[in-house]
């Protein structure tokens, strides 16, 4: 591991986010985690909540779990029971079909 390394947070969020408007799921999934933390960039949960749901839909199990925590969580169109229950469900379809690891932080 190279520890004389210099993290460049802004750097990488410019890279997740051509990864992510090129269609990379995973990328798609750590640009919300951006928006979401405010790392890299301003925090801005409504595009947080939109890259999530972009990832959920094209299939990460990870965005699936954390979008079902905003309709959970969140207000507005973005609260109930259902919306948040569809998307856990996915998620754990997702895993339990591709045996796939959803990430321990929300």
């Amino acid at each position: 591991m190279l520890s004389n390394t210099k993290k460049d947070l802004e750097k990488a969020f410019c890279w997740y986010q051509k990864a992510a408007e090129n269609g990379d799921t995973n990328a798609m999934f750590i640009l919300s985690l951006c928006y979401e933390n405010g790392e890299g960039t301003e925090v801005d949960l409504e595009k947080a909540f939109c890259w999530y749901q972009k990832a959920a839909e094209n299939g990460n199990a990870n965005a699936m779990f954390n979008l079902a925590l905003c309709y959970e969580n969140g207000g507005g169109d973005r609260s109930g029971p259902g919306k948040a229950f569809h998307w856990y469900q996915k998620a754990a379809e997702m895993v339990m079909q591709k045996q796939c690891l959803i990430w321990p932080f929300v």
